[in-house]
């Protein structure tokens, strides 16, 4: 802004040395600024907008691990693998986010003294850190279960290998014994050199003696037709 005295005898002159109303905040009830010099006064007609107040953005609670990584348990001298692991940021307003830009530690090789991971994730200058459980064997330790694997899997093979022989044994002497066996059953068809009594006998003299019957009658009848 320029302000310019005006003189009697129409000469002009740029002060600075001037004063103005309001100096303070402006209220949107303020429609003019009041410029004075020398007790003279010029006006400027301004407009005051209210104050538009952005919403607080939400900032970083914590963190939090929603799925546990794929690998917990290692060897020592191997690293961290975070491969499976979801990581979510949890803000003031209760809203969450998948995040992958964190960070984990140890990132050197793992020790048997080492029983967590820490996983740290900043935004906006807010660092939140979250820690998991992991198991760090040692080599030998390892090699130990390996070998008592081997061990049980090798009694196992050996138990149904015993198994299978005293099968096989069992069935043998099952067969063996049923060759051996005796045949024990009893013609009874025979008795002191004589045919024994079976029960047929009586049906079949019935039989015969109708036979014997009817073979008569038809013999007669023949002779009849053959004297005729």
């Amino acid at each position: 802004m320029v302000v310019t005295a005006v003189y009697s005898d129409n000469s002009r002159e740029i002060v600075t040395d001037y004063t103005y109303t309001p100096a303070g905040e402006l209220t949107t009830n303020d429609k003019i600024i009041t410029i004075t010099y020398q007790g003279k006064q010029a006006t400027v007609a301004i407009t005051v907008n209210a104050r538009v107040v952005e919403p607080e953005k939400p900032t970083l609670s914590r963190i939090e691990i929603t799925k546990m990584p794929t690998k917990t348990t290692y060897i020592e001298g191997e690293k961290f693998d975070p491969t499976g692991m979801v990581v979510t940021a949890v803000y003031s307003d209760g809203s969450k986010k998948v995040i992958t830009n964190y960070s984990c530690f140890p990132t050197t090789n793992l020790t048997t003294s080492i029983n967590k991971a820490t996983i740290t994730y900043t935004e906006n200058g807010i660092t939140k850190t979250e820690t998991i459980d992991i198991v760090v064997n040692s080599a030998s330790q390892n090699n130990n279960n390996n070998n008592n694997n081997n061990n049980s899997n090798n009694n196992n093979n050996n138990n149904n290998n015993n198994n299978s022989n005293n099968n096989n044994n069992n069935n043998n002497n099952n067969n063996n014994n049923n060759q051996e066996k005796p045949n024990t059953q009893v013609d009874d068809t025979t008795k002191d050199q004589d045919l024994a009594y079976t029960g047929l006998e009586t049906y079949i003299a019935p039989a015969i003696i109708i036979v014997i019957i009817i073979g008569i009658i038809g013999f007669i009848k023949y002779r009849k037709y053959k004297d005729i």
